[in-house]
């Protein structure tokens, strides 16, 4: 053979195995899409049934006040001496109110009744009274049980908090795990701190029916109260009566799958845990 025919047959050897190593690719492409398909109408499928079930009335759960720790994850308190004093007075307009100069306000630290110099005038204790406005549980259209303020909302207020069972993250991926193997679908889990997650499935207050906005009426804010990281609701805008108290939940996505969002808004982002559009 000579040199220009042995060049040939290379070529042709080399044009071979690419054109095997792009069907093999394109075949593997097809699969992937095939099984993404199919893994897509199983969550749809899983979804319709759970909405099914819980058409007429809300998920069963246990009503808590609040948040019980399960498991190796703990809930911390503090001596009172140890919380920090504020400097507002008993006569002062609004003691350490909304629009007061507290200090323990300012740095999101609830006032403890036995070391606040404003006594009982004091209006920053709204975890531990738990001073919430009364709401409603309410059937939303194609967005589950919602929840909706039966009064007036002003900006700032305190709405609710987030309460439920305090987990560690290893029981969290249990969880998790136990409802992929069970067709669950919907999650209540909350970030609480680095080593600890609120899952207000099970057990928690009228706050897990909230639903998510991609423009909501409401933030959760991480306060300190009596030692310990707690999670409340506020409100970032006046929220008139009638209307459907929702926040954004900053999912962080597991797996490859994505949860369309429906909330409706104009610059919604199309699916949870996608910052929304800038309009």
């Amino acid at each position: 053979m000579t040199v220009s025919a042995a060049n040939e047959a290379a070529v042709e050897l080399v044009t071979e195995v690419k054109i095997s190593n792009l069907d093999d690719l394109v075949g593997t492409l097809q699969e992937a899409a095939e099984r993404f398909e199919e893994l897509k109408t199983q969550r749809e499928t899983r979804q319709a049934q759970e909405d099914k079930r819980n058409e007429k009335k809300p998920p069963p759960y246990k009503h808590i006040k609040v948040n019980k720790a399960v498991g190796k994850a703990q809930i911390f308190t503090v001596d009172p001496s140890e919380i920090p004093r504020c400097n507002c007075k008993p006569t002062d307009e609004n003691p350490c109110g909304i629009d007061s100069e507290c200090l323990n306000r300012m740095l999101m630290y609830e006032c403890h009744p036995a070391v606040c110099p404003a006594g009982e005038k004091c209006q920053n204790q709204c975890f531990t009274k738990r001073q919430y406005p009364e709401v409603e549980i309410l059937k939303t259209a194609g967005r589950g049980w919602g929840l909706l303020a039966k009064y007036n909302i002003k900006k700032g207020q305190f709405v609710n908090e987030y309460v439920g069972e305090v987990i560690d993250e290893e029981e969290c991926y249990a969880r998790i795990k136990y409802a992929q193997e069970h067709d669950i679908t919907n999650f209540y889990m909350l970030t609480l701190d680095k080593d600890r997650i609120i899952d207000a499935g099970p057990k928690g207050n009228y706050s897990r029916f909230m639903n998510h906005s991609c423009k909501p009426n409401c933030e959760t804010q991480k306060w300190t109260v009596n030692g310990d990281t707690r999670v409340g609701l506020f409100a970032l805008c006046d929220i008139a009566v009638g209307s459907e108290l929702t926040f954004n939940y900053h999912l962080e996505c597991l797996g490859t799958g994505k949860t369309i969002c429906k909330c409706g808004a104009p610059n919604c982002s199309g699916y949870l845990g996608v910052p929304p559009k800038n309009l």
